[in-house]
């Protein structure tokens, strides 16, 4: 049922928190932001999960009972509820590549020009960032390899004298509760150790395709039990 994958997507969602909600309400396309793409698919799946539950039961009730009007209506509901999933299956296939094909460049541009502060208490999407890195162990936007060029080159942060040239969020290790505590240069300054290897993009990513796999997988598997009941 439709109801699984949408409980785990819910529970499972590392960086669908209030922290970094603010930076995701700025990452849209088509003027639909990625926290309500992620958080209200997953609670759609829920929901119709839940309500095929609910016709399942109709449905056995009317069979049980020979109950025609009850098997009538039932029939009806089932075949609009496969039109409905058809459509949702179809809209995030297309969502997916849309946001695969542009949300990294917004992501570059909201790096660059809005991350002002390596704290998480100064700033609202500064914060978000922080939060982002450590939620999802990734650094920057892309892989960060260079001391001189880097994403957080340019940033509002390093061009306003930062003497890092990552923000201690990209260390392995740290955490909302030591980095204030916490100096270290071989991973900040010299970027020799404990860097995280992946970019943020490459992270989100991969939660976005296994929504992906949860989503075709779940709609795929119902459609399939939902024909062969409609046919028997």
């Amino acid at each position: 049922m439709l109801v699984i994958p949408g409980a785990l997507i819910i529970a499972d969602v590392e960086y669908l928190n209030s922290n970094v909600m603010p930076l995701l309400k700025q990452l849209s396309y088509g003027g639909t932001n990625l926290a309500d793409v992620a958080d209200g698919l997953a609670v759609t799946m829920l929901v119709i999960g839940l309500a095929i539950m609910f016709l399942a039961l109709m449905g056995i009730c009317g069979a049980v009972k020979k109950y025609k009007t009850c098997l009538c209506i039932y029939a009806i509901i089932v075949l609009a509820m496969l039109i409905v999933q058809i459509v949702l299956v179809i809209l995030w296939i297309v969502a997916y590549d849309r946001v695969e094909n542009r949300i990294q460049g917004e992501m570059l541009t909201n790096l660059q020009s809005k991350y002002t502060y390596a704290d998480i208490t100064s700033e609202e999407i500064s914060t978000a960032w922080n939060y982002l890195f450590m939620k999802l162990k990734c650094c920057g936007v892309n892989a960060q390899t260079s001391t001189t060029n880097n994403d957080f080159t340019s940033t509002p942060w390093k061009t306003g004298g930062a003497s890092d040239n990552i923000p201690i969020f990209c260390c392995s290790g740290i955490d909302e509760n030591s980095y204030s505590a916490v100096t270290f240069t071989a991973c900040t300054q010299t970027m020799t150790t404990a860097v995280y290897a992946n970019g943020c993009y490459t992270e989100l990513k991969k939660q976005l395709e296994k929504y992906t796999i949860y989503y075709i997988a779940a709609g795929i598997t119902i459609l399939i039990i939902e024909v062969r009941l409609e046919i028997g």
